[in-house]
């Protein structure tokens, strides 16, 4: 992806325009000593809102971390490590605002926190794997808006910061999904890969006439069965 065709179609739409709308939430929580990122997947328009946080032994490593924190696109949680409750609070502070009802998460690193959001809050949790059989349509589908210029973003600089930090892996077969230059890069795409999985949930759900509540564990595991198999 060319940040020149990321940087075209930052903010076409005000964000207050969003209020109320519906979404799609997306989780990537990767350890509780890295980068976590939060995003929100409007398709009406198509825009994503993205939130992140980082713990402070983490942030003191970059610069830019304390920077983005002063403009309010990332949060420094005292410590070494994230509390995965403030980020739960934040995901209940948000569905006052917009209308959403399904998280799509890597169940990697996110499995428990998944649970308090699915018994606890009522959210609808989708696990959605990180390999080529889920990643490849909604990342070639992501590619396409970002290449026209219809995906809004507000300009995010730390999502910027991660675009510019992520590339593009293939299996034999040509399927597709993004990854860090090398596995133990420094360098951090969490917010790239929400937004994938949140891009992935609205073409598996498609525009949200149904309520994902509507449909039961089983039928939703079907839909993205369907879809991604």
């Amino acid at each position: 992806m060319e940040l020149n065709d990321w940087d075209e179609s930052g903010s076409a739409v005000d964000k207050s325009e969003l209020l109320g709308k519906n979404c799609f939430a997306s989780l990537d929580l990767s350890s509780t000593t890295d980068l976590a990122a939060l995003g929100l997947y409007f398709p009406e328009f198509p825009a994503f809102l993205m939130w992140c946080w980082a713990p402070k032994k983490t942030a003191e490593k970059r610069i830019e971390y304390g920077i983005w924190e002063k403009e309010g696109y990332l949060e420094i949680i005292e410590g070494r490590t994230i509390d995965d409750e403030i980020i739960r609070t934040k995901i209940n502070e948000l569905r006052k605002s917009y209308v959403f009802d399904s998280i799509a998460y890597d169940p990697w690193n996110a499995s428990s926190l998944a649970v308090r959001l699915g018994d606890d809050d009522g959210f609808k949790m989708i696990e959605f794997q990180q390999g080529y059989k889920s990643m490849n349509e909604p990342t070639k589908s992501l590619e396409k808006l970002i290449i026209n210029h219809n995906l809004v973003h507000f300009n995010n600089p730390v999502l910027r910061w991660m675009i510019s930090n992520t590339e593009s892996i293939s299996d034999p077969a040509g399927n597709i999904k993004l990854a860090k230059p090398h596995k133990d890069s420094p360098l951090k795409i969490d917010g790239v890969i929400a937004l994938v999985m949140g891009h992935g949930l609205s073409l598996a759900i498609g525009e949200p006439e149904k309520s994902a509540f509507d449909l039961s564990p089983e039928e939703m595991e079907k839909l993205m069965k369907d879809v991604y198999s």
